[in-house]
Order: C-alpha cells, then sequence, then structure tokens
C-alpha cells in the first residue's frame, strides 16, 4: 500500500498536469481574433488552471508541513488520517464549489500581509465566480458532509479576486 507521503506526491503531480494542460490550451488561443465564444473557453480553461494551481500549492505546502513535524505521529495531526485534500460540491443552486484548506508559508513576512484569522490557513471554497475563505480551517473538515459543507460555504466570507482587466490604455 502506498504511503500517504508518496499519495500526495502523486496528486501533486496530478495537479500540476492538469495546471501545464489548461494554461497550453489558454495560452494557444489567439485574443485578439477570438470570439465571444472563445474567450468564454479561455476564461473557463483559466478557471481550470487556478483550481489546479491552488490544489498544488495546498498539497505541496501540506507536504512540507508534514516533513517539518519531525516525527510527529499522523494521529496527531489536526486534520486526522483522511488523505482527502480536495471537495467538490454543489450547492442549493446547482453552483459547483471546489473546497481545499490553504496554509500559508512559515515566513514571518507572508504571515505579515495576512489578517490575523488566516495566519494558521483557512478553508476556500471556489466556484467559477467567486471565491470565498472561512478560518480557522474546521478540524477533519474532509469528514464533514456535503450538507455541513455547503453551510460552511454559506457562511464564509467572499474574498476579493484580483482584477482580470489589464492596465487602462485611456
Amino acid at each position: 500500500m502506498p504511503s500517504r507521503k508518496s499519495s500526495e506526491r502523486v496528486l501533486v503531480e496530478r495537479a500540476q498536469k492538469r495546471l501545464a494542460d489548461a494554461l497550453d490550451e489558454a495560452c494557444n488561443g489567439n485574443a485578439s481574433e477570438a470570439d465571444t465564444g472563445e474567450l468564454i473557453k479561455i476564461e473557463e480553461v483559466l478557471a481550470i488552471a487556478n483550481d489546479a494551481a491552488k490544489e498544488a500549492i495546498s498539497l505541496r505546502r501540506r507536504i512540507r508541513r508534514d516533513e517539518d513535524r519531525d516525527g510527529a505521529t499522523e494521529e496527531s495531526s489536526t486534520q486526522g488520517p483522511s488523505t482527502a485534500i480536495h471537495r467538490v460540491f454543489d450547492d442549493q443552486h446547482g453552483v459547483r464549489w471546489n473546497a481545499f484548506a490553504v496554509y500559508p508559508t512559515q515566513t514571518a513576512k507572508a504571515k505579515s500581509t495576512l489578517p490575523e484569522q488566516y495566519r494558521s490557513g483557512w478553508l476556500s471554497f471556489n466556484s467559477s465566480t467567486e471565491t470565498r475563505r472561512i478560518a480557522p480551517i474546521p478540524e477533519r473538515w474532509t469528514d464533514l458532509t456535503d450538507d455541513t459543507l455547503r453551510q460552511l460555504c454559506e457562511t464564509a466570507e467572499v474574498a476579493r479576486r484580483p482584477s482580470r482587466e489589464g492596465p487602462s490604455t485611456t
């Protein structure tokens, strides 16, 4: 049976492959000649790339955190023995959400830019149109029912997304 660490590394490789494939597909289009349908497809492919990048980042941080524990047992982890790191569910309106834990880097500079409540990490909920966050990460969140995840998502704070608009040309 493969170890948890090797399983997570396989998941990182898969996320990185999805990211690379999505970026290749998005970058092969010519935005200046694309019609509206093609631009929508590029936007959707970039959303897939965004989700894959976030998943790879979360997994890499989890692997690094686990390696830094120096002999801590899996049972002492607040996440428990579950190996799920990404959950997908639909809300009551049929919107598809991706949920995953985000663990900030351990550097003081990176943590100092985060609001206090997010410095130990947060659970991120991403749809095609919105990102929400809740902190702290609920214990054993990967084992929660979809109904409980829906409730957490509904109460989570809406996060600002970076603007997709380019610099003004006026």
